[in-house]
């Protein structure tokens, strides 16, 4: 499969090692990275799905400290949870969660799996919560690509992508793969999502200021 008209390592590292450098100085702190259980993971993915991280994270912790296991959500009251999510207008996010603790409890003897397939038989989990699990929670060295690193894609190495839901596209997520670092993935896939959050942002991109622009094709329209 060619995903690029070129193949260019000495940008592969470049960016990698200044993603990384960036990381270390502006890295954000959320709840969830400071935890491995997959139970944390499982839930705080599922309650980012297109929700501002920092918006949720108070919202995470008090359902977290609700529903400890996904016995105890498998055992909540279902009026209790459409209510815990009705001020944030998500009610069908709870509906949601109640029926994966359903499949976990039952198909999984309330185990969630380590299996990347088992884990997209899940309810609500596709490739991008299933590489969150198996990456922050086990140690897997797999991607992470939402709207955030896609857009970092598209304008650093000029990546076109012809798949109308770019998130579905496997061009991308075999480009974001070959592309990972032999170590330090985990910091890796959070620098993408907190460089493309404060930085490499859809609206007033911070070019002037970021680390990559030297060689960023979306500025320099002359690069491979």
């Amino acid at each position: 499969m060619k995903i690029l008209k070129y193949e260019n390592k000495g940008k592969y590292r470049y960016f990698r090692r200044k993603i990384a450098e960036w990381y270390k100085l502006n890295k954000r702190s959320f709840y969830w990275r400071t935890k491995t259980d997959s139970y944390t993971i499982l839930i705080s993915e599922i309650f980012l799905r297109k929700t501002s991280a920092v918006y949720a994270e108070k919202y995470i912790i008090e359902f977290l400290e609700r529903y400890k296991t996904v016995k105890d959500l498998y055992k909540a009251d279902d009026k209790m949870l459409i209510n815990f999510f009705k001020p944030l207008g998500l009610v069908n996010r709870g509906k949601g969660l109640k029926r994966v603790s359903k499949q976990i409890v039952k198909d999984y003897n309330c185990e969630i799996p380590k299996d990347r397939k088992l884990l997209k038989n899940l309810f609500m989990v596709g490739d991008y919560v299933a590489n969150c699990i198996l990456c922050f929670s086990f140690n897997e060295k797999v991607p992470i690509v939402d709207t955030n690193v896609i857009r970092i894609f598209k304008r650093f190495f000029n990546f076109n992508l012809i798949n109308p839901r770019p998130r579905n596209d496997k061009e991308i997520w075999y480009f974001a793969k070959k592309i990972l670092p032999y170590k330090n993935v985990k910091q890796y896939n959070w620098a993408l999502l907190d460089f493309g959050a404060l930085v490499c942002s859809s609206r007033k991109p911070k070019c002037i200021s970021c680390p990559i622009s030297k060689k960023c094709s979306f500025l320099n329209r002359s690069l491979p």
